[in-house]
């Protein structure tokens, strides 16, 4: 079987990496030991010869992570666009101060639990909120971008609109979000049938923000395309032609948790590899990893993605996989 990546070239250079540098709460347990800064550089090494993707550091604490400011220098030395996802109540002029030379993108503040709906106020004015009301003043005094993000565990459009007029609101450059399925939490929760039809709602919401405003799932793009045969609904919903979510999982996007694991997406628990177990070298494993070459021979949306990597099950499947597939594709 010839390289799909000989063919496909730039489509399938990284172009973002969420990296989990600290772990979360839940995550520190007995036995979990989290990647130390030697091995942090050697990561951003493999990945600088792979392509210059955007990285964004997240997790608990980050900023106390003693070698932090060490690992964004060596990442924008070898000129990967290097991003720290911070709470609103982690930031504060010192911080400011020794990141600000990097860019005004460093920081991402993290939204989650910040802004609730109010029908006197449009937002509660709960301490938390004025929390991130300062933080977001502190980077505008500091001539700094204002970015926001958020994690999506509900599929809940409500929430996640009052979040965006938020965000307008106070001038962000952008809104970014991560989905995190909690499969029991949707059922009794989401409007919609799953994750897809969450999606598809998107491009009707960015239609009412500026267009130098980012605002999209990052691990999604949208192409144009008409809805699946028979969808009655959706054809009488968004025409002939709509935007199609595609999944990029393994494509030009990644997961890397706080132990070196590789995985497709945070919401998506499958280990793809460990940077560990293969010294480190993010390049060949991008290059090489069966399961990426698997979800990179067609477009997928997000509930497709999932189903074909329950489908592969094991790598030993997944030769019988990709030729049906291409088989079905010259058909």
């Amino acid at each position: 079987m010839n390289n799909i990546n000989d063919k496909m070239g730039d489509e399938i250079k990284p172009r973002l990496i969420i990296w989990q540098i600290t772990p979360e709460e839940e995550e520190k347990v007995n036995g979990y030991s989290p990647l130390d800064l030697h091995e942090s550089l050697l990561i951003l090494d493999s990945i600088a010869r792979t392509a210059k993707p955007i990285i964004v550091l997240k997790g608990s604490s980050i900023i106390k992570r003693d070698d932090i400011s060490e690992i964004v220098e060596y990442g924008y030395d070898l000129e990967l666009k290097m991003i720290i996802e911070i709470q609103p109540q982690d930031l504060n002029q010192n911080l400011i101060n020794n990141f600000q030379k990097y860019g005004s993108r460093i920081f991402r503040l993290n939204i989650d639990g910040y802004i609730n709906e109010d029908i006197e106020n449009r937002f509660k004015q709960t301490s938390e909120f004025l929390i991130l009301e300062n933080a977001i003043e502190l980077l505008k005094a500091n001539n700094l971008e204002v970015h926001l993000s958020i994690l999506i565990n509900k599929l809940d459009q409500r929430s996640l609109a009052y979040n965006l007029d938020y965000a307008y609101s106070r001038g962000a450059k952008g809104l970014y979000f991560y989905l995190r399925r909690n499969s029991r939490q949707i059922q009794m929760i989401n409007p919609w049938n799953n994750t897809d039809d969450f999606l598809q709602n998107i491009p009707c919401m960015k239609e009412m923000i500026p267009c130098n405003m980012y605002f999209s799932p990052q691990c999604v793009k949208y192409t144009n395309g008409s809805p699946p045969q028979g969808t009655v609904e959706l054809e009488a919903k968004h025409g002939a032609l709509h935007w199609m979510p595609v999944c990029l999982a393994g494509k030009t996007y990644c997961y890397i948790s706080a132990d070196g694991k590789i995985q497709f997406c945070p919401g998506m628990k499958v280990i793809v590899g460990d940077l560990r177990e293969c010294h480190y070298d993010f390049k060949s494993f991008w290059l090489s990893s069966e399961v990426f070459n698997a979800v990179r021979v067609k477009n997928r949306s997000c509930s497709e993605t999932r189903i074909f990597i329950k489908k592969m099950k094991s790598l030993e499947k997944y030769n019988q996989i990709f030729i049906k597939e291409k088989i079905g594709d010259m058909q």
